[in-house]
């Protein structure tokens, strides 16, 4: 099969409208988060979202991605996804009710557990229009997925930014979370309305689980790459210092996650219709590369020039307040730079069924995390 040059650059800018809007919408509420909330609040979100962030890799195992990436999808297949999927998030909400009341261990916040708790449903709600964001994906619409996208991204802004100038404080960020995905799991149904039913074909799924079992050892690791210092940071030197830690990565790698919401996410389905086809994917991986590489380095070199002036002038109000960040957003800059160049990399492997690669590559890149921070503590 050949990629439609012309249909692939409409889904790259549907994305890119897409995650344009959320650009925006995440420009205003981190401004406006940033602005109102201390470090220590800020803090203990990051802490709560990375015990979330853990639990989310056994919500799905790689369900989804299985889906859009079989040759064929009958009813059946989608139902036993649909309902493997909530099987799997069930437990993953179980569990962190089962967590939170240890979380306290970990972390001085007292709010901690309950925040866990809060963000838990996430898990329940994301099952809702997952059937509808499998199909719209295989098909390649992702017009139809603009809508979903803009309606989470506008609910968030707005949910954060009224609750916290009704003095919610982190509240709004973590109940806005929850809204705004609420909302983005209706939209997404309401943009592809298939009738919910529970079917379960073992045949299917043990297919599924054989593709997604290596993904999610994968994911954990790579979710403990990502978040290891961040637990570190916490449990050992407090919720301020978190804070800073958490908002210079989140901007510091902003690029990556824009780019992959937009570019990777369109170009997956592509691969896997052409998965056969080595020498195209080669040429599509070069070209995508080509293009994620060339905008993170002028955005995140543009960021790194002007630490300063953006945590000073435009999270800070004018305060110092985040200035105790500005050295180690220097730092992630450009390991933001790094990490978009290695990233396309996954969509090949993904697409190709090559799942075990991106296990072993995690293994290694965790292993020399661990090494590195052994030597820090």
């Amino acid at each position: 099969m050949i990629i439609s040059k012309a249909k692939t650059f409409r889904n790259v800018i549907y994305t890119s409208l897409t995650k344009g809007a959320t650009l925006v919408c995440i420009a205003l509420t981190v401004s406006v988060v940033a602005r109102n909330l201390n470090p220590s609040d800020y803090g203990v979100v990051g802490f709560a979202a990375i015990v979330i962030g853990f639990l989310g890799q056994f919500s799905d195992v790689g369900v989804g991605t299985a889906a859009i990436r079989r040759p064929t999808l009958d009813p059946r297949s989608l139902q036993t996804a649909y309902t493997l999927k909530i099987i799997l998030s069930c437990g993953a909400f179980i569990a962190a009710f089962l967590i939170a009341p240890f979380a306290r261990h970990f972390f001085e916040h007292p709010a901690t557990g309950n925040v866990i708790r809060v963000l838990a449903l996430d898990f329940l709600v994301t099952t809702i229009g997952f059937m509808s964001f499998v199909t719209l994906t295989r098909e390649q619409n992702f017009k139809a997925l603009v809508i979903p996208g803009v309606a989470n991204a506008v609910a968030r802004c707005i949910l954060t930014i009224a609750l916290i100038l009704f003095g919610w404080k982190f509240w709004a960020v973590v109940f806005a979370d929850v809204g705004a995905n609420l909302v983005g799991s209706v939209a997404m149904q309401a943009s592809r309305k298939l009738p919910i039913r529970l079917q379960f074909d073992w045949t299917v799924a043990r297919e599924y689980l054989r593709f997604g079992v290596p993904l999610l050892g994968g994911g954990i690791l790579v979710f403990l790459v990502f978040n290891m210092d961040n637990f570190l940071v916490g449990s050992r030197m407090g919720s301020a210092k978190l804070g800073y830690y958490a908002l210079a990565f989140t901007w510091g790698s902003f690029i990556c996650g824009l780019l992959y919401g937009t570019v990777h996410t369109a170009l997956f389905p592509a691969f896997s219709s052409i998965q056969d086809d080595t020498a195209a994917m080669r040429r599509w991986y070069l070209k995508t590369l080509d293009l994620v590489g060339f905008v993170a380095v002028v955005v995140n070199t543009t960021l790194l020039a002007n630490v300063h002036f953006f945590l000073v002038t435009f999270l800070g109000k004018g305060t110092d307040k985040w200035l105790p960040a500005a050295t180690t957003l220097k730092i992630l800059c450009v390991y933001g730079i790094i990490r978009v160049l290695t990233e396309p990399l996954g969509n090949c492997f993904m697409a190709r069924g090559q799942t075990k690669m991106i296990l072993h590559a995690a293994a290694l890149a965790g292993a020399v995390e661990l090494v590195l921070l052994l030597l820090v503590l």
